[in-house]
């Protein structure tokens, strides 16, 4: 994840899904992600073939140049990347697993993140996505009517650890352990 929003995202979704492989629609609360609002979308699966929007904040429709509510989830995508982006939509409701997707303007360039994150509208159907689109360069102007490229996707557990707290041992020697590393502290330094 590159970009903020994805992961302040990510971590509201991991909150209010609690035990459960994903949230219901009812329990996100746009109040408590204000941040976030210009950049979110949500998607609905229309027959489990397809997907449009239900809603998208002011900063995608912007860059797509129009408003994106009940279009086609597809519009955003080139020719090429249609069909497998609708793919990679129905594994996340499949899955339960949040995905998150860089990508490419194909006219300008500009590098851009989307994550899709699997939303319950009952206990027992997961037919929604909700997401945040993250461009990498939120000052450069936009232009209109971006298309997206996909360059890599990846599945992330919703549950993702976060780096250790550092192990502390006593004088005369501290190790620090995160992220698989380790630094190791010496004490030495000048007396007194």
């Amino acid at each position: 994840m590159r970009h903020n929003a994805t992961r302040l995202l990510l971590d509201y979704f991991n909150r209010i899904r609690g035990k459960e492989d994903a949230p219901l629609r009812r329990d996100v609360n746009p109040s408590e992600i204000p941040r976030l609002l210009p950049d979110i979308f949500m998607l609905e699966a229309v027959d489990n073939r397809w997907f449009r929007f239900r809603l998208a904040g002011t900063r995608l429709c912007a860059a797509l140049g129009q408003e994106a509510r009940g279009e086609e989830f597809g519009m955003v995508w080139t020719l090429d990347d249609r069909r497998r982006m609708t793919l990679a939509a129905q594994s996340v409701l499949a899955n339960r697993l949040p995905l998150i997707v860089e990508a490419r303007d194909a006219h300008s360039g500009e590098a851009v993140e989307l994550s899709l994150l699997p939303l319950r509208s009952s206990e027992a159907e997961c037919d929604r996505l909700i997401g945040v689109f993250s461009r990498t360069d939120p000052d450069r102007p936009l232009r209109l009517g971006m298309e997206l490229a996909v360059e890599r996707m990846r599945f992330v557990t919703a549950d993702q650890p976060r780096p250790p707290e550092p192990e502390i041992r006593p004088a005369p020697e501290t190790v620090i352990r995160a992220r698989g590393l380790a630094l190791r502290v010496l004490d030495g330094g000048k007396a007194g």
